[in-house]
């Protein structure tokens, strides 16, 4: 079922990290009642942003630069949804790739992918304070990609009760325990869990407070977690596949979301949202289709807070693809609308 709707606008940030062009973070806006996409203007152009989100309240924007290695934030207006800059940081650590914040918009996460480390950064009205670093040792068995640890994401839960590190390099999930100063996390026990050698873990989201996904980018599966809402600790259950059983080729899992009872995943290679449904009794999933993106290597997308529409960020075509989302099948349909946008890593709604 695709709900109507009156004629109205989201706007979103885009990250771009190309210096061929002129980069940064462009604010962009999407039609709700048809799907078609505008480029408004660019916001910033430092070069290089890898990763952008907001706080709770949409009052800041938070982006991390792979060129400097530093993480900035914006006032944004609230009228025209224009950046000031507030602050940066440098953050002690090479290739940020990852930026999180608790929901009580208190803690700033960052999750550093070439120096095996991630941040804990106090924040109050877009005032940056480093507090604590925690670094990573360890390998795993692909020794190209995992010669060494690469955390990828690291994420709060939904009640900012815990805080978990997907390390790619190690094949591990590492858990931590926020404070209760809710100014500082702890190592929680038990301090990780082991997936499969080889997996890959990247992003993590949480669909409730019982059940989590990790997506797993070298062997392009999703492991379905318990979540322990006490402890912290997860439970894998069930490892499926983003690609279908017969397709061959390369392909290298990257972004996972979740909106209503279903769970949406990106192919790099074979170049298409996989889309599960969630059990709801042991929150395994069961497959539905591959949708292809009409484009090339979707690095990363989001889905519209009404969950009509679904941006996908095709890193190498240099495109944004807008698809409508089906509320009671979870399928996707393309609207035949893009945005040409010179290497497009990250979008967030605001």
């Amino acid at each position: 079922m695709y709900p109507i709707w009156s004629k109205f606008d989201l706007k979103f940030y885009i990250a771009s990290t190309t210096d061929r062009f002129k980069g940064g973070i462009y604010l962009a806006d999407l039609d709700m009642s048809s799907g078609e996409l505008s480029l408004l203007k660019n916001v910033d152009n430092k070069e290089y942003i890898s990763f952008i989100t907001t706080d709770s309240k949409d009052e800041y924007l938070y982006a991390v630069s792979t060129s400097n290695n530093k993480i900035y934030s914006y006032f944004i207006n609230q009228d025209d949804k224009s950046i000031s800059l507030v602050d940066s940081k440098p953050l002690n650590g090479l290739i940020p790739c990852y930026i999180s914040i608790t929901t009580n918009n208190n803690l700033l996460f960052v999750a550093n992918y070439n120096s095996s480390n991630c941040l804990v950064i106090q924040i109050k009205d877009g005032i940056m304070n480093i507090a604590d670093s925690f670094v990573y040792e360890g390998s795993s068995q692909n020794k190209v990609r995992q010669e060494s640890s690469h955390p990828h994401s690291i994420v709060p839960d939904k009640y900012s009760k815990f805080v978990y590190v997907a390390d790619l390099g190690t094949d591990k999930i590492m858990i931590y325990s926020i404070n209760s100063d809710e100014k500082s996390i702890s190592p929680a026990s038990p301090y990780y869990k082991k997936l499969k050698p080889g997996s890959g873990p990247r992003h993590l989201i949480f669909y409730n407070k019982y059940y989590a996904y990790v997506i797993n980018e070298l062997n392009s599966t999703i492991s379905s977690l318990s979540v322990d809402n006490r402890s912290g600790n997860i439970t894998e259950n069930q490892i499926i596949s983003t690609v279908p059983s017969n397709y061959s080729g390369t392909n290298w899992a990257a972004d996972i979301h979740t909106k209503g009872q279903f769970i949406y995943a990106s192919n790099r290679g074979h170049n298409s949202i996989a889309v599960f449904r969630i059990h709801e009794e042991n929150g395994k999933l069961i497959y539905i289709e591959n949708t292809d993106v009409h484009g090339e290597i979707p690095r990363s997308f989001a889905i519209d807070p009404t969950g009509k529409y679904i941006l996908i960020a095709n890193e190498l075509s240099n495109n944004i693809t807008c698809f409508i989302r089906d509320y009671t099948t979870g399928k996707l349909i393309y609207t035949g609308f893009n945005l040409s946008v010179p290497v497009p890593q990250h979008i967030k709604f605001i």
